[in-house]
């Protein structure tokens, strides 16, 4: 998020989610990162893409808010891009 906003309100954002009762943060281990390397090679994105969506998976998770495009490119789950306004 920091790469679209200014430092300051990209921070405000992601302090107003980990605030939030309906967002779920959820622990990330090494193994989840071992679980993700074929993910990262198959779709040719980033590990920390490949880990979130490895997770999602696990979770049953089908959105993401993201302006990350390289989620397009994986199955069974849906990019929402949004402006994060008012949140």
């Amino acid at each position: 998020m920091e790469d679209i906003s200014p430092l300051n309100i990209a921070l405000e954002i992601e302090e107003s989610f980990l605030f939030k009762q309906n967002i779920r943060i959820v622990n990330i281990d090494r193994n989840d990162y071992i679980n993700s390397i074929e993910i990262a090679k198959k779709y040719n994105i980033g590990i920390n893409d490949a880990v979130t969506y490895y997770i999602m998976k696990k979770y049953k998770i089908k959105e993401i808010y993201s302006f990350d495009t390289d989620f397009d490119r994986l199955p069974d789950i849906r990019r929402i891009c949004s402006r994060f306004n008012h949140i």
